[in-house]
Order: structure tokens, then sequence, then C-alpha cells
């Protein structure tokens, strides 16, 4: 649906973006590669979070999950776009749109073709993944753009990840 609804259009445009495809695959395969095993083999949260507080669970979901994600998706777009295709402010919002789809599809296909559910649950479940990763990323795109076109604020760049991590 991205492709259909996003990439193609963007072709269409006088200056399309000319990386987008590059970062959905790059993230995708860095998902694969490095995110998910992260996540799941070394930091092992469904293991351990689960059963800690309130508190405990969102501050180890953001310094385990929340960190990894947001930081190998911020690894991709800057070194596969940034500086040289962020012509404008909204370039930083598409990259990182695209990289959550990227890092979406991945983490999906994992969770769809590793549980036993119902199509409606599961359907729900690939949603709240992708809504909450393009969130987080638009957050880090954009911090990824005031960096690029202010240049003065070292500190927002790093607030938005802390801010999309958490």
């Amino acid at each position: 649906l991205w492709l259909i609804f996003s990439w193609l259009p963007e072709r269409g445009v006088d200056q399309p973006r000319q990386r987008l495809l590059h970062i959905f695959f790059f993230t995708a395969l860095v998902a694969n590669a490095i995110g998910y095993p992260l996540v799941t083999e070394f930091f092992q949260v469904d293991r351990w979070l689960p059963l800690e507080s309130a508190v405990n669970r969102i501050m180890g979901y953001t310094f385990t999950v929340g960190i990894t994600q947001e930081l190998l998706k911020f690894i991709v777009i800057r070194l596969v776009a940034w500086p040289d295709y962020f012509i404008t402010w909204p370039d930083g919002i598409a990259y990182g749109a695209t990289a959550a789809v990227g890092y979406t599809l991945v983490l999906s296909l994992h969770y769809v073709l590793g549980t036993d559910l119902t199509p409606d649950v599961a359907a729900l479940r690939v949603f709240v993944i992708y809504a909450i990763h393009m969130i987080t990323s638009i957050i880090v795109g954009y911090g990824l753009a005031d960096l690029r076109f202010r240049g003065n604020s070292l500190l927002l760049l790093p607030l938005t990840l802390t801010l999309a991590a958490l």
C-alpha cells in the first residue's frame, strides 16, 4: 500500500525524493538483521518485562526496545539520506515515515507468521505497530530536518530521539 499511495505518486513530482526506496529496504534489512534479534534474543523483553510494575515496564521498554528501534531507524536515515537528500523540511518527515514502514513490515511479518491468532486480532496488532512506529519516526525525521535547516539546535535532535524512544 505504501508503494501505491506514497512512493508512486512521489515519482511524478518535479523533484522526487531520491532515497525513499533505499531507506525502506535498508530499514527493513536492519530491522530483521539487528533490531528484531537484539530485542527478542539478546534483551529478551518478553521474558522479564511483563512481570514488572508499570513504571519499570515503561522504563524497561524505553531503554531496550525504544532506544534500539529508534536509533536503528535514525542511523539508516542519517547514513542514506542526510544531509544531501534533505532539500525541504518535509523531507525529514517523509524519510522518517519511510523508515517506519520498512521497520514495521519486518515486525508485522514476524508477529503474523509467529503467532496463531485470528485475522482481526492480527490486523489490529499490525495497525498498532504501524501507528506507533509512524509517530516515533516522524518525530526523529523532524529532528533531523531541524538540524539540517536550522543547524544551531543541536539539543533538539537528542530530545527528539529520547521522546521517540519513550
